[in-house]
């Protein structure tokens, strides 16, 4: 008898766990079946949200993803034309020994005297010369919107302590701010615009060991501003 009712329970336990197992089974196939059905259901959202969208907004976002124009040309293409129109507007109003062009790997730069831009221990662009200079940024708006400008400012090594700059830090970085303020009035995107002010830490030439007219031409050749394309 005893035996009767241990085998009864042993039943018993074991046909709980049979259906415990069928129970985690159908379960486990209801999520995963749910699952499916959400990835399928946000897949049909998206075909259908696509298939509504206006052709012409889609060729301007492939326009806007590509390398190329809708010409077919690439868009380097537009900054050398760019380029070239700034040499010859440069050679037309004599600004040569004023303003150099140097094309990099990832850009060009254009170096501007700073007696172009600002008299001298000041940071305000000159009235005299504004014209050249917003003529020279206003070239840029044709550029693509993906390129960037960059507005460095430096200095000589002639130490100043005044009021307004008590450093060359501060000199040159406001001497690069006012330059950026040209570009937001005439138009460029901020988001595209950076500025740096270097001081006398990156001069074009050395003045160590240079005396009298050497040591002069080197401070002038170092005293400049850099609007970098890239």
């Amino acid at each position: 008898m005893a035996r009767k009712r241990h085998r009864d329970k042993v039943s018993s336990f074991e046909d709980d766990q049979e259906s415990g197992a069928e129970t985690i089974s159908k379960s486990s196939w209801a999520a995963s079946y749910g699952d499916v059905v959400s990835v399928l259901l946000c897949f049909f959202i998206i075909l259908s949200t696509t298939s509504n969208m206006n052709s012409k907004n889609v060729e301007k976002m492939k326009e806007a993803m590509s390398d190329e124009t809708p010409q077919g040309k690439k868009k380097e293409l537009k900054s050398k034309d760019v380029m070239k129109k700034l040499k010859e507007m440069i050679k037309v109003k004599n600004l040569q020994n004023d303003i150099t062009l140097v094309e990099e790997l990832d850009g060009t730069k254009l170096i501007i005297n700073d007696r172009l831009l600002f008299s001298s221990g000041g940071a305000t662009i000159m009235p005299e010369n504004i014209k050249e200079i917003r003529a020279i940024i206003r070239s840029f708006i044709d550029l693509p919107p993906h390129y960037r400008f960059k507005v460095e400012g430096h200095t000589d090594d002639v130490p100043i302590k005044s009021r307004k700059f008590p450093t060359n830090w501060h000199l040159s970085v406001s001497r690069a701010l006012s330059l950026l303020k040209v570009f937001l009035q005439e138009g460029i995107y901020e988001k595209r615009l950076s500025f740096h002010g270097f001081a006398s830490f990156q001069p074009l030439a050395k003045t160590e060991g240079l005396k009298g007219e050497e040591l002069k031409k080197a401070r002038k050749k170092n005293r400049r501003d850099v609007i970098k394309v890239y």
